[in-house]
């Protein structure tokens, strides 16, 4: 049997979460869309099967479904803003931050309209207020 020395894959765990991690944002993606855009009809097993990853994988990167969308739009923030954490001014605001913006928000479109579609928002704020 052929083994590998670490040393010559380091960051093969990093690799592997990043794979685990994409492959439940495209799940939750495909099933939001079979479901007719209903979360709340999608269960985790459900999302590790299509996703071809185990439940304690799932349990491993995220607590909750929800967390698996909120992921997502952090990613698309980060894109946003870059590594800093400005609050938006639109007097301070320059052409490369629009470019910013509208670049990352087309790089990641059709997975935001399937999460709108599949009431982020409205989770959100009831999470906020009827918690």
């Amino acid at each position: 049997m052929l083994t590998i020395p670490k040393k010559a894959y380091p960051n093969h765990n990093d690799e592997l979460k990043e794979l685990s991690i994409g492959s439940l944002e495209a799940a939750l993606a495909l099933l939001l869309k079979e479901r007719n855009y209903d979360f709340d009809s999608i269960s985790v097993s459900e999302l590790c099967h299509k996703a071809g990853v185990s439940r304690n994988a799932f349990y491993s990167h995220f607590r909750s479904k929800t967390q698996v969308m909120d992921r997502l739009l952090d990613e698309i923030h980060k894109e946003i803003i870059g590594k800093t954490d400005i609050l938006f001014d639109p007097k301070m605001a320059d052409l490369a931050f629009y470019e910013r913006i509208f670049e990352a928000l087309s790089r990641r479109l059709e997975m935001l309209k399937i999460y709108v579609r599949g009431g982020y928002q409205l989770r959100a704020v009831k999470e906020t207020y009827y918690a």
